[in-house]
């Protein structure tokens, strides 16, 4: 396939935003979402949960095109399969640190020989429960996948934008490269989805939910063990299983358990940079901000100052 699908997709991008988005050098997937400030500002910050655009280095380079959208500053996720690339591509923007690690299952190997013995006795385990179809996402599984995912918020104390809209499902599961796997129990019961993009070589797990019963009968290893086959036959190469729940890179169970499917790991990186210096230095100054953390870009816009 290898066509525009999931975070390159102005479908998914207007998830997030019911106006403008902007498209901005770097060819496909160089797409921003304007966020409002006072006096009538935006700045511009990249898709989530990162960007996967084409030539990393040519929007990284276009300093005065991004200049002339008018926002004050622009911040982006980096993919994490462009990890080296990005590094080297924004060194002169105002910030480009890592970000979060990424667990990434490389499915030319034998993944089926690499898990622990533990894993393939849960994978068996949770297909005497339960079975797991995958199918094309659509806009009609938004009712059933939301009911589930509110399970998700209170489980990882979820904020941000992780914690979106039922209608912003919807139009997710509108985006080109959708595929989303459902397990159920024998009586048609679901018990956890998984949603993922795809483009005919590299998958990314987008969002899952399991439910309460789901957890008891180890839903995500029968999920886990599906899509792997399933993208495996369909000639993928690469599965980004993500990081961690929440804003921080930690060592959680979510974590945890993708590691145990996982052949390596990869970096996502936080690029940053100041547009209109004047401008940004004055939101500073009305939150009272001497010395900007770098850990956080925009600085202005930190929760905590």
């Amino acid at each position: 396939m290898n066509t525009v699908a999931g975070y390159q997709s102005l479908t998914y991008a207007s998830s997030f935003a019911n106006k403008h988005v902007f498209t901005l050098p770097g060819g496909a997937g160089s797409l921003f979402l304007p966020r409002r400030l006072p006096d009538g500002h935006f700045d511009l910050a990249g898709v989530y949960p990162y960007s996967i655009v084409d030539d990393w280095f040519l929007l990284a380079s276009s300093r005065e095109q991004l200049q002339e959208t008018g926002a004050i500053s622009i911040v982006l996720v980096s993919c994490p399969f462009a990890e080296h690339t990005v590094s080297r591509a924004f060194r002169n923007w105002d910030i480009c640190r890592p970000f979060k690690r990424h667990q990434i299952a490389d499915l030319s190997l034998d993944w089926q020989r690499r898990i622990s013995k533990k894993v393939r006795y849960d994978v068996r385990r949770a297909y005497k429960s339960q079975t797991v179809e995958i199918l094309p996402a659509s806009p009609d599984m938004a009712a059933s996948f939301w009911t589930d995912y509110q399970n998700l918020f209170k489980r990882h104390k979820i904020s941000g934008f992780h914690r979106f809209s039922q209608e912003t499902l919807r139009q997710q599961l509108s985006a080109p490269g959708g595929i989303m796997a459902i397990s159920r129990d024998f009586s048609g019961a679901p018990l956890g989805q998984i949603l993922l993009f795809g483009d005919g070589r590299t998958a990314h797990a987008h969002l899952w939910a399991v439910t309460r019963r789901g957890y008891q009968l180890a839903t995500a290893y029968a999920l886990f063990d599906s899509i792997f086959s399933s993208l495996q036959q369909s000639g993928y190469r690469y599965l980004n299983l993500g990081g961690t729940a929440g804003q921080n890179d930690r060592d959680d169970g979510l974590l945890k358990f993708k590691r145990r499917w996982a052949s390596e790991e990869r970096m996502t990186f936080l690029c940053g940079l100041v547009l209109n210096r004047d401008q940004h230095d004055y939101l500073l100054a009305m939150r009272g901000i001497v010395t900007p953390d770098t850990s956080y870009f925009p600085a202005y816009r930190r929760p905590d100052t």
